[in-house]
């Protein structure tokens, strides 16, 4: 239980696996109203927008529609969307399904410097040698085919280094 559930969510990313992009928009003008969802100014939401879009190598195709994206560049879009402000831990739900070699290959290597980063990432995925050989290079973190109760005992979430967020586990 988190003693502030409104702190909680701003560090927390979430993408699902179905888009979210509003397809009226333009990439910019989803990114920025990601922002302003996550209650960022004006000024910030701009500055937020155009760091994802260089991190997730999308700054040509900010004046474009949704509709002109390839499915890994809509993907890279959901996923930036998603790490709003460098969330502290983000959750992906089958984030390379249905993409073609190439851009699960450039997504997982987004993934891997986020992770190098600092940030913790928890995934679903169907494919068992992504999450073991992808850019993290961090087995060590990875819980292969397992179930909830097969994680008793695994490494906990350690809420005193969330404290800057004003996070408290009760």
């Amino acid at each position: 239980m988190v003693a502030h559930p409104t702190a909680a969510k701003q560090v927390i990313g979430v993408v699902p696996q179905t888009s979210t992009l509003d397809r009226s928009l333009t990439v910019w003008e989803n990114c920025i109203s990601t922002a302003a969802f996550f209650g960022m100014a004006a000024a910030t939401a701009k500055a937020e927008a155009t760091r994802l879009l260089e991190q997730f190598r999308l700054v040509d195709r900010a004046r474009e529609p949704i509709a002109a994206l390839s499915g890994g560049m809509a993907q890279r879009l959901m996923v930036g969307a998603g790490d709003h402000a460098s969330t502290a831990t983000l959750f992906l739900d089958e984030p390379t399904a249905g993409l073609d070699p190439q851009s699960r290959i450039a997504l997982w290597e987004i993934l891997g410097e986020l992770h190098s980063d600092g940030q913790t990432i928890l995934l679903t995925t169907h494919y068992m040698e992504e999450p073991t050989s992808s850019a993290t290079g961090s087995r060590s973190s990875t819980a292969v085919g397992c179930l909830p109760s097969d994680l008793r005992g695994a490494e906990t979430v350690d809420w005193s280094r969330h404290h800057r967020h004003g996070l408290r586990a009760r």
